[in-house]
């Protein structure tokens, strides 16, 4: 009886001074990233729930050491994907905590090209799995990029055509990158005409419009070609993407329309 009394004694004093249960806060956690870390705390507290400090050693231990280790303090460290189960033991009274590791490994974009007219536009999906092959959910802080904003554009996931050609959209997600192939089909069409082909301004500050009408070999106008102005000498005459033309100051500046491989223009005086 005396020996059992003393092991009874011995069995209380290593759950720590009247521990009844074990805390463990945060109750779960999610880890995206390798080598990402989270803290957790252990508070050990007695049958009328106060915490117990005195004399209280916690263990702490993971269930999957392989998918996230655990350090004497309580940190957890991600390994690879999958679940563990984080336990403090204060003797033999015991709390956890859940850990989830979900670590990008792959990522792609569907549909994997996009074939587009200029203007319109499609959505591209980012989808990514886990190291172990298991789609997870899209992340937020998904980085856009166009090889080439003068074909095609992109915005949270949405691809707008601007130009002929061909560009290249590429979604990342931390270091992982997926791209997509983006051509941009022009309508035919066999010249482009400006209107008028001369204009005159009065005096600086004037202004006048420009048109560019591409049109088929009929002499019928084709919709769907963006065009580009230009002018020879900005400081007589600038001119607006919409061929809006504004004097500078007195003289002669020609005024070119671009798109699709052809161009025209019209020769532009400012008087005074």
């Amino acid at each position: 009886m005396k020996r059992l009394a003393l092991l009874a004694a011995a069995a209380l004093a290593a759950c720590g001074p009247s521990v009844k249960k074990v805390a463990v806060d945060p109750p779960s956690a999610t880890l995206d990233q390798k080598g990402a870390s989270a803290a957790f705390k252990a508070t050990a507290r007695d049958d009328k729930d106060r915490p117990v400090t005195e004399g209280v050693k916690v263990a702490w231990t993971s269930s999957a050491p392989l998918v996230a280790s655990v350090d004497e303090g309580g940190k957890v460290t991600a390994l690879k994907s999958g679940e563990a189960t984080i336990t403090a033991a204060v003797g033999e009274v015991k709390g956890a905590a859940k850990v989830f590791v979900a670590i990008p490994a792959t990522v792609a974009v569907a549909p994997a090209s996009l074939a587009l007219k200029p203007g319109e536009s499609a959505a591209l999906e980012v989808k990514v799995a886990d190291d172990s092959g298991k789609p997870l959910a899209a992340p937020r802080n998904v980085v856009w990029a166009s090889s080439d904003p003068a074909v095609a554009t992109v915005a949270n996931g949405r691809v707008t055509a601007v130009g002929g050609g061909k560009a290249v959209v590429s979604a990342s997600v931390g270091a992982l990158k997926a791209e997509a192939p983006v051509a941009v089909k022009l309508p035919e069409f066999a010249k482009l005409v400006v209107k008028p082909t001369k204009l005159a301004l009065a005096k600086a500050g004037a202004t006048g419009k420009l048109g560019a009408v591409p049109l088929d070999k009929k002499g019928k106008p084709v919709g769907g070609v963006p065009v580009a102005w230009k002018s020879s000498a900005e400081a007589v005459a600038r001119v607006a993407p919409d061929g809006t033309v504004t004097a500078v100051k007195k003289g002669k500046a020609r005024i070119t329309a671009s798109g699709g491989g052809k161009s025209a223009s019209a020769e532009v005086t400012v008087k005074k």
